[in-house]
């Protein structure tokens, strides 16, 4: 029979992390985001005092599937407190292909219990679901939609955004995978590299031992802060919990050959770095580092994916997964994306019906400004320090 436990501390938590992974794999989305290594080191590093309230659900002693929530606690217009339900592992992390664990024989059962756990005994621990990066495809946010609009006591779901991974599915060589491209694609590819060996030798060196991840990660840092400063934007790793999170992360991952840290060096002198993760024969582009003007008349990312992905190959992946993002680069080596939604689910509560207010009242103030306002609104924004910064 099918129950459900909360667990509220991280000492349950860590009580089924040997569990965590099997379900993982046995689910509709097998993600490396959703793995016990990503979010074991996402709670040391950013849990801090928030709310744990991760449930498993059983079918009788046997753990089948995962809610792994937590739950932030935000002031809403002066008036009183927001409790927002969100994954284990997101925000600044910035994960993709987020989901419910959820298996799939039972699916819409399982989604229907957690469901009315959320709207039964936990429903005044929370106001809004922030249910992001999610696949669009997904079986279960499917079901989720479904509950959301026949059930009243749900306020709603509204979707607020969404963004496209694109991906590449590899062969067995680089010799197939170079001819897929038609003549004008691979001269593309191979223009920029020939370009950089003028100017001297090209290696791709890989962090390959515990030790040498403090050093890499180093270069992929500087490279990446470098062209980000140059843009007049602080870079990812000007947070330093995002440092720390991924220094922990990266040092663990590298014994299990989970790991594809990397720096292209040009006449030994690191030019770009590749920061990202091998899960299910594929491997996930996180980040890069960039010297954009290294090689003059020739594009520094292109030559790097080029490499990036020989290697991977090599190394017998199956997959390149380039995450979020439609940067023109990426469109050069595959049109395959896979779309990924971000939704607010809205619980029966006033402080849900203050957050829907506050959306409708940010609408209309934008829509106003760009009627009345017209082309001063981003001078007035600059003038009121209210411009956007680059990440």
């Amino acid at each position: 029979m099918l129950h459900i436990k909360c667990f509220r501390t991280r000492a349950e938590v860590e009580a089924i992390a040997k569990q965590w992974d099997e379900i993982v794999r046995r689910s509709w989305n097998n993600s490396f985001f959703m793995t016990w290594t990503w979010l074991s080191h996402w709670l040391d590093v950013y849990l801090d005092d928030h709310s744990l309230l991760c449930l498993g659900v059983y079918d009788d002693e046997n753990l089948v599937a995962l809610a792994p929530f937590w739950v932030e606690t935000r002031r809403q217009w002066g008036v009183g407190r927001l409790k927002i339900l969100r994954f284990i592992g997101s925000e600044e992390a910035c994960p993709d292909h987020m989901d419910l664990i959820i298996p799939k024989s039972h699916t819409y059962g399982i989604s229907r219990l957690i469901w009315d756990e959320l709207y039964g005994s936990l429903r005044k621990e929370w106001d809004i679901w922030s249910y992001e990066y999610v696949p669009a495809d997904s079986h279960v946010f499917h079901n989720i939609h479904l509950l959301a609009e026949s059930d009243d006591r749900c306020l709603g779901l509204v979707l607020r955004d969404y963004t496209i991974c694109l991906y590449v599915d590899l062969p067995d060589s680089w010799d197939k995978f170079f001819a897929s491209f038609n003549s004008k694609q691979r001269r593309n590819i191979r223009e920029p590299v020939e370009v950089a060996q003028k100017l001297g030798p090209l290696e791709l060196r890989f962090c390959e031992r515990p030790e040498e991840v403090p050093q890499f990660l180093q270069i992929l840092i500087d490279l990446h802060e470098k062209s980000w400063q140059e843009r007049g934007a602080a870079g990812s790793f000007a947070s330093p919990r995002f440092s720390r999170f991924h220094h922990e992360l990266a040092a663990s991952l590298v014994g299990k050959k989970q790991l594809f840290l990397c720096s292209l060096e040009l006449s030994g002198r690191p030019i770009a770095a590749f920061y990202g993760f091998v899960y299910n024969k594929a491997v996930h582009f996180y980040l890069p580092g960039i010297d954009r003007g290294a090689v003059p008349g020739a594009s520094v990312i292109k030559i790097l994916l080029t490499q990036c992905l020989e290697a991977a190959i090599q190394r017998g992946c199956t997959r390149f997964d380039f995450l979020r993002g439609f940067e023109e680069y990426k469109y050069a080596w595959t049109d395959t994306e896979q779309r990924e939604l971000a939704m607010t689910i809205y619980n029966r509560s006033f402080a849900a019906l203050l957050c829907i207010f506050h959306g409708y009242v940010n609408r209309f103030s934008k829509q106003a400004g760009k009627l009345f306002l017209g082309g001063q609104t981003a001078r007035i924004k600059r003038w009121l320090g209210k411009g956007q910064r680059a990440h």
